[in-house]
């Protein structure tokens, strides 16, 4: 009896990896660009394991990034500054940050650590503004790809998520684009990646024509830049424009 295929992404083993890019005849470049395409998928597999949607995930993140953002904002009175250069903080503050931080702060490479604690002694609203700055910018980030995404359908298993990569990715992997021909080279190339990846090819030709046809927007999102290649924060308004809906359901 064959091995039993599921609905769930592994990543090939050896074995199957050199089976895989032999029967799709893959160049160097393109074998490059599949594993890629399959690390993705398993980290992209693993976030939707955690079953948290992602309308629930931007509400947070909003909520947390204007709490961060009124507490700068506060961090810039001068009555609160005033306030925190009287208090004493025996280097509870300084502690958190490193020496490459604190010189970005002060403006002075400190030679040692009592050095560190003593440029920063009389700049706690300064480090507490640093310090929001660096926790607030990877939320900021994320929030500024998620605006981007105009609501198209996310997929919502391994197989649909899996196979929209493949789709994305298919020029660089096998040289041609996604289509819905049947036996044709995109579909041979999701054929033999679900089996390597052990999830079921049941139905696979009804899938991919599903896929091509109604992700077509997730695909376009798809494709955006990742949020690490985004500098800088959003402002109330951008935030503000961020839709709260829940994220339409599959049928």
């Amino acid at each position: 009896m064959g091995k039993k295929q599921s609905l769930r992404f592994v990543l090939p083993v050896e074995d199957s990896w050199r089976e895989l890019c032999r029967n799709l005849k893959l160049s160097d470049l393109g074998a490059a660009a599949l594993n890629a395409t399959l690390i993705e998928a398993e980290r992209g597999c693993r976030d939707l394991g955690k079953n948290v949607p992602l309308s629930e995930i931007k509400r947070s993140l909003k909520v947390l990034d204007r709490l961060l953002s009124n507490a700068h904002r506060g961090l810039q009175r001068s009555d609160i500054q005033q306030a925190l250069v009287t208090l004493e903080m025996n280097g509870a503050i300084s502690f958190l940050l490193s020496r490459g931080a604190g010189a970005h702060i002060h403006g002075k490479t400190a030679p040692s650590a009592l050095d560190h604690d003593r440029l920063l002694n009389d700049r706690t609203p300064e480090v507490m503004l640093y310090l929001l700055d660096q926790m607030r910018r990877p939320i900021a980030n994320w929030l500024t790809i998620a605006a981007l995404n105009k609501g198209g359908n996310q997929p919502k298993s391994d197989r649909q998520l899996l196979l929209l990569l493949l789709a994305r990715d298919s020029n660089e992997i096998i040289g041609v684009g996604p289509s819905g021909t049947p036996n044709g080279p995109f579909h041979q190339l999701c054929s033999w990646v679900l089996k390597a990846c052990g999830i079921s090819n049941k139905g696979l030709e009804d899938a991919i024509k599903r896929c091509l046809k109604k992700y077509k927007d997730w695909l376009d999102w798809a494709q955006l830049p990742s949020a690490e290649h985004i500098v800088g924060r959003l402002s109330e308004a951008e935030i503000s424009a961020i839709p709260d809906g829940p994220e339409a359901e599959l049928t």
